[in-house]
């Protein structure tokens, strides 16, 4: 005769079974959960919501990547423009509503998709009759830039001013562009630049040494090497167009021994400024 078995092993198996199915059910939980916070949301006071992966959150900015592209540049935004950060673990953080609440986010940050390629017209450079383009490389970080300008002298004459400017025929350049604080609406950079030039000189030397000093002309064409600190700020107008204005300070010098007798064209320091117009993509 097999003894009555206990209501508690009875029991056991059903127990274990219970134990079973609110382990899957919570492993089915996790699983589905995943992708609910599979990345970052910034939500902007206009209720524009940005999938990005958050790389800082400063007391006036946030910085961040776009969601899926690890490769893209490092974006900002300013806190006044954004009224909360869900986190992909689930964490919220919400910002307090700007001053205005009739300005909307754009009219304050730039926060669309960065283009990194920059290519620019330097507006000063036309009045000294030559033409100047530049191209920039962004790097993904959105911190480095590395910029190559070329210039074309548009003046065939041979002028005896400051040859840097008004007489070049030719001259090429590169450019290493810092940005502290990454790319906005207003970017600054800071960086060095080297540049080679070709110009025209037109000097007249006189030897004092004869009782009688008798002009001579000397003219043909040097090259110029120049080094320099640049120091600038982009603004973005839209998505694509944006203005820079750039202020630096520069050595240069000349291979040339008749243009050296000239003062205008001695080696010394010298502040360059450019003003460019440029298209963003």
């Amino acid at each position: 005769m097999i003894p009555p078995q206990s209501p508690s092993t009875f029991n056991l198996p059903m127990q274990q079974m219970g134990a079973a199915k609110a382990l899957f059910a919570l492993l089915c939980c996790t699983l589905f959960a995943c992708p609910a916070f599979s990345q970052d949301i910034i939500t902007r006071t206009d209720s524009v919501r940005i999938e990005a992966t958050v790389v800082e959150v400063g007391n006036e900015q946030i910085r961040y990547r776009l969601y899926g592209k690890p490769d893209s540049a490092v974006y900002t935004i300013s806190t006044l423009d954004v009224t909360s950060v869900a986190y992909e673990d689930g964490t919220r953080r919400a910002f307090a509503p700007r001053a205005t609440p009739g300005q909307t986010a754009d009219d304050t940050d730039y926060t669309v998709d960065w283009g990194r390629n920059l290519v620019s017209l330097s507006v000063s450079d036309l009045v000294f009759q030559n033409i100047t383009f530049s191209y920039e490389r962004i790097a993904a970080s959105g911190m480095v830039g590395v910029k190559v300008p070329l210039s074309l002298g548009l003046n065939p004459r041979e002028i005896d001013y400051d040859y840097s400017l008004r007489d070049r025929k030719f001259s090429a350049g590169l450019a290493l562009h810092w940005y502290p604080f990454g790319q906005g609406r207003f970017s600054y950079y800071l960086g060095p630049q080297v540049e080679l030039s070709f110009i025209n000189y037109l000097t007249y030397y006189y030897d004092y040494t004869n009782p009688y000093p008798v002009g001579e002309q000397l003219h043909g064409t040097a090259r110029i090497f120049s080094l320099a600190l640049s120091n600038g700020m982009y603004y973005q107008f839209s998505k694509s167009f944006y203005a820079a204005l750039d202020l630096g300070l520069a050595v240069r010098t000349n291979d040339r021994e008749n243009v050296q007798r000239y003062e205008f064209y001695l080696s010394r320091f010298f502040i360059p400024v450019t003003l460019q117009a440029g298209l963003r993509f």
